[in-house]
């Protein structure tokens, strides 16, 4: 059975090396996770969100647009871009009120849940599991 998980933003954020000066144990640790999820053969997807929240984080943190095309280059090689769907948004809504999420967090797990990805790493954790029909979605918090 093959591997897969979906990496959320911040994840992605601090694996570049984008954040404050008192995170950079985060860094090492992000960009240490992506590279061990490679080497043990996981499919690592992404939200296309993840390329439009890093533009404005990176913007944020003063990054030029030379920078963040690299940043979003290396994210379609080492990750499937997933686009949300008119359902995804439909079902992020019935998450939010089943679960008390914020929408970004809700589109993420709702675009897992579609795709099947039964797991989902992310710093925004609020609940280990989500359950959805059939399905649980794991939410892990690396820190």
């Amino acid at each position: 059975m093959e591997r897969v998980v979906l990496v959320d933003t911040n994840i992605w954020v601090y694996a570049f090396g984008i954040g404050k000066e008192d995170e950079k144990w985060k860094f090492l640790l992000c960009e240490s996770l992506l590279m061990e999820l490679t080497e043990k053969g996981f499919v690592i997807y992404a939200p296309k969100q993840v390329a439009k929240e890093l533009g404005r984080v990176a913007l944020k943190y003063g990054l030029n647009c030379d920078e963040k095309g690299r940043m979003l280059e290396k994210i379609s090689r080492v990750a499937i871009l997933l686009s949300e769907e008119v359902a995804d948004i439909k079902l992020a809504c019935e998450l939010m009120q089943s679960y008390n999420l914020q929408y970004w967090d809700a589109l993420i797990y709702a675009i897992a849940i579609r795709y099947n990805i039964p797991l989902v790493i992310t710093e925004d954790k609020t609940y280990p599991k989500i359950l959805y029909k059939n399905f649980a979605l794991e939410i892990v918090n690396p820190f």
